[in-house]
């Protein structure tokens, strides 16, 4: 009955991880509207599922035929969605979603991993989504959300090798690194740092064989690549011209190389905030000394923090940062908080479990209902760029699909609408000025002015977005 209890005990505290995690996004997931970057890969993916570009020259619009400088695996995996599922924009939201859930399945199987046991294995999902970017990408479509899952799985197939003493494990790590670089390309190879770390700290033996097996695993499948198909020697190259070349020598998004880390201190501030809080208040039944990490798990924190950072400082590299690069470094600290307050929680636990069971059960459950609900409820709402999206549907109605409108030159940098637009009817939107039939613009007195002599505007009751069409 105890075992039975414990495990009881261990899904509600999943549920109630879920619940608060579904609380937390149920204002952006089942709502519209998305970050420009997911709504850009959307597109492509979409795309591709209807026949248009390939997998190694995926397609946005009309002027960008070919969408080159992004590895193109998540394109791939998700157009099989939309062939499944069809076009809605729940379809890459839940996506986007499903690809959290499936890290924090694979971040209970490596808490499992590494510790040796199931017991609090909800407790490093706690720590994850304390991260403020981890519940903001989760709906946001990123190739980060994808990249984490396999960086996550190469790192448990590398503790998995340790702990089975297989080396089979090491070549399926060094194929979800690859799978990783196919993803986003380079800033998934910095699980390579985790043998180096593991086996200085743990003074284990052959760290060369072990190296020339992960990296042999990871090479072998994209020189294969190359030789068979010639389509991603092409994608490689433009990748590295476009995102490494001329990110590090041209791109900025920054104004200090700083910045990443300076972000990356910013995230762990939750974390490090309940750890302290959980420290003061269990000081109070235990001494300190009873509370302090085996030996063990000291050095399994220190290789941690050492494979953590390694997926950190190389962005400084460039100049082109953004927070959300962090993303694939959250489980891994997440991790690492859990092991260090283990002991705490544990205490914790015992306390609560053996006088309040059936309340704090109840209490989980009811979290995880609370979050159903409140996703349930933004159900055909608009959460983030509500005036703009209430604009384009009244808009789209006048629109062929694939037609190109013309926009004003002001309007070049405007990245969302370019990505709506595309998304939703395959619309290319031009600032080249070659006088379409329709033209988009602001709703700008100046920019109305501007072309009332040649345009008319249509009366659709918008309040952003202006429509016009040619006068005959």
């Amino acid at each position: 009955m105890k075992i039975t209890s414990k495990i009881n005990t261990s899904i509600t505290s999943i549920l109630f991880i879920i619940g608060v995690f579904l609380c937390v996004i149920s204002p952006n997931f089942l709502s519209e509207g998305m970050f420009q970057d997911g709504i850009y890969y959307a597109a492509v993916s979409k795309n591709l599922s209807h026949g248009l570009g390939t997998f190694w020259k995926p397609y946005f619009n009309e002027m960008v035929p070919e969408f080159l400088g992004c590895p193109p695996l998540m394109f791939g995996i998700q157009s099989i969605f939309f062939n499944i599922f069809g076009d809605s924009f729940y379809v890459e939201k839940c996506f986007s979603v499903l690809t959290f859930f499936i890290s924090g399945l694979i971040i209970m199987l490596l808490w499992k991993e590494i510790t040796g046991s199931k017991r609090n294995n909800a407790l490093p999902l706690l720590f994850w989504i304390c991260f403020p970017l981890v519940t903001w990408a989760s709906t946001n479509n990123l190739l980060e959300n994808l990249m984490t899952i396999f960086i996550l799985l190469s790192i448990l197939f590398y503790f998995k090798s340790i702990n089975k003493n297989k080396n089979w494990f090491l070549i399926v790590m060094g194929i979800m690194i690859s799978l990783g670089f196919l993803t986003k390309g380079f800033p998934a190879l910095f699980p390579l740092a985790l043998p180096l770390f593991y086996q200085i700290i743990f003074k284990r033996k052959h760290l060369i064989m072990n190296y020339l097996i992960i990296i042999l695993s990871t090479i072998l499948p994209l020189i294969l690549l190359m030789m068979v198909v010639p389509q991603f020697t092409e994608s490689f190259k433009t990748y590295l011209n476009i995102q490494v070349i001329d990110g590090i020598l041209n791109q900025s998004t920054v104004a200090t190389r700083w910045y990443i880390l300076y972000k990356f201190l910013q995230e762990i501030i939750i974390p490090v905030l309940i750890l302290v809080v959980l420290i003061a208040f269990v000081l109070k039944f235990k001494n300190i000394k009873t509370l302090l990490p085996d030996t063990y798990s000291k050095k399994i924190v220190l290789v941690l923090i050492l494979l953590g950072l390694s997926g950190v400082f190389p962005l400084m590299i460039s100049m082109k940062q953004r927070g959300f690069y962090l993303l694939p470094v959250f489980p891994i600290f997440s991790i690492l908080f859990a092991m260090i307050s283990a002991p705490m929680i544990n205490i914790l636990k015992d306390k609560i479990e053996n006088k309040y069971s059936i309340l704090v059960k109840s209490i989980n459950i009811l979290v995880l209902t609370i979050g159903v609900v409140l996703c349930l409820l933004q159900i055909n709402k608009i959460g983030r760029d509500k005036d703009i999206l209430t604009d384009i549907y009244k808009i789209l109605p006048e629109l062929e699909t694939h037609s190109i409108v013309s926009i004003d030159s002001s309007m070049h940098y405007e990245w969302t609408l370019f990505a709506y637009f595309a998304r939703y009817k395959n619309i290319t939107l031009d600032t080249k000025w070659k006088k379409y039939e329709y033209l988009l613009i602001f709703n700008d007195k100046k920019l109305i002015d501007k072309y009332t002599d040649e345009y008319e505007l249509l009366s659709l009751d918008t309040n952003t977005l202006l429509l016009f069409r040619q006068k005959e």
